[in-house]
This record gives structure tokens, sequence and C-alpha cells, in this order.
């Protein structure tokens, strides 16, 4: 590839004069201004993404220290429950998702609060069942045995293991 340099027609006159313009527009006050606005969102924004990482730290951290490592246990999978509100059915929108047709889509919801698990049916067809009994919500407890249409599984406690895992593997589909 060959370039003719005869035919470039920028002189340094010319980039200086560029340049000399640029200057004096952000020596205006406008220029200043506008400069100092963008640099003020930039740095308003790095503040918030640091803050909310601290933040979801120390959520987590809470989270822990309150029961410590809980998991939906279903046939051989461990499910990991790492929030407060969790919707279990078939959807695809649901936290954790169990694909089989006895489930309805939005099936139930597992809440946690003051300490507490709840469960509560989200008028299922198949309808939701604690320990053998059907429910529309009913407290649960580790190791009670629920039931979503044809599909059982528990609430278990993990442990952590050494290099801060969980025991078992995390998939989100049950």
């Amino acid at each position: 590839m060959n370039v003719d340099l005869n035919n470039v027609n920028i002189s340094l006159e010319s980039v200086s004069d560029l340049l000399n313009g640029l200057y004096a527009q952000i020596i205006t006050f406008r220029g200043f201004a506008s400069v100092f606005v963008m640099l003020f969102i930039d740095l308003c924004a790095l503040f918030i993404l640091l803050k909310s990482g601290s933040e979801k730290k120390l959520c987590h951290k809470k989270w822990r220290k309150e029961f410590g490592y809980i998991a939906v246990v279903e046939g051989g999978r461990v499910i990991p429950v790492e929030t407060s509100e969790i919707l279990l059915g078939r959807h695809r929108s649901a936290d954790i998702q169990f694909p089989d047709l006895s489930v309805s889509r939005y099936h139930a919801v597992l809440t946690y609060s003051d300490g507490v698990f709840l469960l509560e049916d989200l008028n299922s067809k198949s309808g939701t069942y604690l320990n053998g009994k059907k429910i529309h919500s009913a407290v649960i407890n580790v190791d009670d045995e629920i039931r979503l249409g044809a599909v059982v599984f528990q609430i278990k406690r993990i442990k952590e293991t050494n290099n801060g895992g969980r025991k078992g593997k995390g998939k989100r589909k049950a």
C-alpha cells in the first residue's frame, strides 16, 4: 500500500490553529462548565458503581449471618437460596425453574422474613403440598417436604466448603 504524502494538505499551522481554537473554547466559561459537569457526572457514576458493589457484599454477609447456607434440594440437585423472595415455577422468569408440566408457570413463592420461611401457592392448578398436606400459605422449616405438582423437594442447610464455595452444584434449573 502506497500513500502519496504530496496530496495531504495538513500543515503544522492548521493543527496549531485547531488546538488553539479548542483551548479557547475550553477556557471560556461555557466550555469550562461543560467539562466540569461531564467530569462530575463521571465521578458520580463511578461512586455509585463502587458503592453498589460494597452494598451487595454487605447484603450477602448479613444473609449468611442471619441463617447460614440454605438450599432447595430436589433429587440430586442442590440449588442455593440467596435472596429473601424466590419464585418457583416452570416459566423462564422463575427464580427456580422446574420443567415438569405438572408445575404451573408461576406456581408458588418462597419468602424469608424475620427468621421465618413462608411458602405461598399462587393459585396453581395442581396445588402446593407441605409434608403431604395441601396448603395455600404455610410456614416451613428446614427438612420439610414440599411438593409442587409431581416435583418433590426440601429446604436444607448446606455446609460451606474450605474454598468458600458451597457443597453441591448450584444449578438454578431443577
